[in-house]
């Protein structure tokens, strides 16, 4: 059972030290000693930090080295635990105990608790997002994946995620890992803002999805709180045996009058500047009529930042705005060609990436992977963000084995050059052949290469490049897909809301999944709902319409659409690649039958 965690903060005693006098025999040849003035003791403050780890040795988070010597650990409700139960990527509080006269930041207490447990329902890969118990989760390059990858990860997969709330309802998460625990407790588990509380029914949504909590022990919730449930999701309807109701005094002790500040992240998803309220995480603060704000005084809804709280009044005192936390210039794949020790840079494809504080570092293999660990031949993954000098700043690494290097090439970037006359692509120090073969989609509508490599010449400088592809059996990499999208298309609207309502209307078919829900490209995971005649099907409730022209397989064979039909059963797992028509129905151009051996 769930229950509600508190970080226990350690009360810390310091002890005076006097100087002692001397004799006070006058008549003593011995000069006496003059007085000395008793030293200060250092100021030691309670700090809660939540934040996303990003290194271990002790535990890093963001980039700033916290002492866990002495510290209990409590992950997902279990206290006792220790740092080996913790994964970079993972959101945590802690109780730091941080000293005026050093730069050692003690801590006695981690608490870490996933937002979101449960079976994977369906994959939206084009969109880089997931449904996990009816909750929408996106993924991007700087998600850490534990125990799976963004190509392996199957519908049925039982997974874990951390992270933040999002302006349309949805969560980033920053860790997602395969839950395969042989004792799993069989519940799931989500997150989000209460909204539409029916007190008769006994029931609310996170959403868009309907809670019942009549089976639970919950007797007082209102709109716009921010929860955690536990329970079981059947036919769209989340049966929750647990509500917890989590704000700031979910991490405090209540006891304890000494906590200096709170230092928490979040995304922004509302802002009243009239107010001077601002919603992060799904809580609602009053910004300090002297707030400090740090980088962009011009906050924006959808900016990643980090607040301090005045524990006394609950008001934000300092605000820092940290994108760069959430946002990349690009990703790449490659072996390390050279190590700078001296200046802690890299080279991969030609091209230098520098390691900075903040570089989140993983290795499936090593906990305690950092730069001392690497070595030329490597095989890394890097997503990186470009400074004012154009240096280019290493975000994420993770070293990969040969496997997972090979299975999965997504490579990205906002600075290319494109040559037309001899049909190739160059980013990130890599030169890629194009071929009518390709998939070619510019603003998430597919085309042909022909008007890709017009379109991509002309959009030079304002737009980005991704390209996915894998190495076949022979070694050869192989391009699959190949995305222009238009950065004057497909920059959010981040004009400030005037209105600070927390309650969500952002049901499961809100504007955040347009491949999925009624537009444009679509590279989907799910299960067959229904069969409606001999060439069409629902797939997640969404019908999907196939013909001879279709790739069809089953199992990697190559079927026809009578053999294909003849095999598709309700709750068969499918992967389709298509395109929406009118809105109303997805054509699939590719689509295949997963393995049973995936079960």
């Amino acid at each position: 059972m769930m229950r509600l965690h508190k970080i226990t903060l350690a009360i810390l005693s310091t002890q005076l030290l006097y100087a002692c006098g001397g004799s006070g025999d006058t008549s003593s040849n011995i000069t006496p000693i003059p007085p000395t003035t008793a030293p200060t003791s250092p100021t030691v403050s309670t700090v809660i930090k939540t934040g996303v780890i990003t290194g271990f040795g002790s535990v890093y988070v963001d980039g700033q080295r916290f002492i866990t010597d002495n510290t209990l650990f409590t992950v997902n409700g279990q206290a006792g635990q220790t740092i080996e139960q913790l994964k970079v990527g993972m959101k945590i509080s802690m109780s730091v105990q941080e000293s005026d006269d050093n730069d050692t930041l003690t801590v006695s207490s981690v608490l870490y608790d996933n937002d979101i447990e449960g079976v994977v329902t369906g994959i939206d890969r084009n969109n880089k997002q997931l449904e996990i118990v009816g909750t929408v989760v996106k993924y991007n390059d700087l998600t850490h994946f534990i125990g799976l990858t963004e190509t392996s990860m199957s519908v049925d997969d039982r997974v874990e995620v951390s992270g933040y709330f999002d302006i349309d309802g949805a969560f980033v998460a920053t860790y997602i890992e395969l839950d395969d625990d042989a004792v799993n407790d069989n519940y799931q588990y989500t997150s989000g803002v209460v909204a539409n509380l029916d007190d008769a029914q006994q029931t609310f949504t996170l959403s868009g999805i309907t809670i019942n909590y009549a089976s639970s022990n919950t007797t007082m919730i209102d709109d716009g709180q921010k929860v955690k449930v536990e329970g079981a999701f059947t036919n769209g309807v989340f049966i929750a045996n647990e509500v917890d109701i989590i704000d700031d005094s979910y991490y405090l002790d209540s006891s304890n009058d000494d906590i200096a500040r709170i230092e928490k992240e979040g995304i922004v998803t509302a802002f009243d500047t009239l107010t001077n309220m601002i919603t992060i995480d799904g809580l609602i603060y009053q910004l300090a009529a002297d707030v400090v704000i740090e980088g962009n005084a011009n906050i924006q809804v959808q900016d990643f930042v980090e607040i301090y709280l005045d524990p006394t009044t609950n008001l934000v005192t300092y605000i820092e705005i940290k994108d760069s936390y959430l946002n990349t210039d690009g990703k790449i794949k490659g072996t390390i060609e050279a190590i700078d020790s001296v200046n802690q840079t890299i080279t991969v494809n030609g091209l230098v990436y520098a390691f900075v504080s903040t570089t989140r570092l993983e290795d499936d293999d090593e906990k305690y992977f950092n730069f001392a660990s690497l070595s030329v031949n490597d095989l890394v993954e890097v997503a990186y963000i470009q400074n004012s000098e154009s240096d280019n700043i290493i975000q994420r690494i993770e070293r990969e084995d040969v496997n997972e290097y090979n299975e999965e090439w997504e490579l990205e970037s906002r600075v290319f050059t494109i040559n037309a006359a001899t049909q190739t692509i160059t980013l990130n120090g890599m030169s890629v052949s194009l071929t009518e073969s390709m998939r070619f989609i510019i603003n998430d509508v597919v085309t042909d290469l022909t008007m890709f490599l017009t379109t991509a010449t002309d959009s030079v400088g304002s737009s980005e490049i991704e390209i996915e592809g894998a190495f076949d059996s022979t070694g050869q990499f192989v391009v699959q897909k190949v995305e222009l999208e238009q950065q004057s298309l497909n920059d959010t609207n981040n004009d400030n809301n005037s209105n600070n309502d927390n309650d969500s209307d952002n049901d499961n078919d809100s504007d955040s999944s347009d491949s999925i829900y009624g537009n444009g490209y679509v590279e989907f995971e799910g299960k067959v709902t229904s069969i409606i005649n001999g060439s069409s099907f629902t797939l997640n409730n969404q019908e999907v319409r196939i013909d001879s022209s279709t790739e069809l397989e089953l199992n990697d064979r190559r079927v026809s659409v009578t053999e294909f039909m003849s095999t598709l059963q309700i709750g068969v797992k499918l992967e389709i690649e298509g395109v929406w028509v009118d809105g109303s129905y997805i054509y699939a151009y590719e689509a295949e039958i997963e393995s049973d051996d995936n079960d």
